[in-house]
């Protein structure tokens, strides 16, 4: 949400429990339409898409804002948001999709 709060694209939080994944709440995948994403391929990514992720988990559960240039910026539980390679995490991204702000 705060990388497109700048950019005038306001993406309000949606209720969720706590460890949502685990518990077979697919939220990214049920949702990402309802906020004006549309799927785009992974090999079409550019700067501002989006890579939701299955990191360790059964169902789509992170996401990383495509910078451009290979980079990605994420945030992970515990840690702070980083800019990093996204060949980083390229068998999360293989298993995952990507997705574009449309509206």
């Amino acid at each position: 949400r705060d990388h497109f709060a700048p950019k005038g694209i306001g993406l309000p939080p949606w209720p969720r429990s706590h460890l949502w994944w685990a518990k077979g709440d697919n939220l990214y995948a049920d949702n990402f339409a309802t906020y004006g994403f549309v799927p785009v391929a992974l090999r079409d990514l550019r700067a501002d898409d989006v890579i939701l992720m299955q990191y360790d988990a059964p169902v789509l559960n992170h996401a990383a804002v495509y910078l451009g240039d290979g980079r990605i910026l994420h945030h992970l539980a515990d840690k702070l948001s980083a800019r990093e390679p996204a060949e980083v995490y390229t068998s999360f991204i293989k298993a995952g999709t990507a997705i574009r702000y449309a509206k």
